[in-house]
């Protein structure tokens, strides 16, 4: 009972807002005040890059891999935005998911 909490709130809820701020922000930069939204964006992804690098640097991972951290946050954060969308809807429609079917061969070869 205390981990169905932090999903409610740090998986569901604030990612269902996360969208809308991204959104505020590519609007505010057209109305003219990008300038300051910037500035905190910035703040926000420098913070981010220093925890992710000391998080490199507890797991002992080679820096270089840093290199995807922009990636990351520009396109697979949408992806996973999408993915959220999509699931909420077909958990609100009632909609099962499933794994799909394997088809079983047996025949497996060994390379040796």
């Amino acid at each position: 009972m205390i981990a169905m909490p932090n999903i409610l709130l740090f998986q569901i809820l604030l990612p269902l807002f996360a969208p809308l701020t991204d959104l505020l922000m590519i609007v505010s930069i057209f109305t003219g005040n990008g300038a300051k939204i910037m500035y905190y964006y910035l703040a926000f992804m420098l913070v981010d890059l220093v925890v992710a690098a000391i998080a490199f640097n507890i797991n002992k991972t080679p820096y270089k891999k840093l290199i995807h951290f922009l990636p990351q946050r520009l396109v697979y954060r949408q992806l996973m935005y999408f993915i959220l969308y999509k699931s909420i809807r077909k958990a609100i429609k009632g909609e099962l998911s499933h794994w799909g079917v394997l088809k079983r061969s047996g025949n497996v070869v060994v390379n040796t």
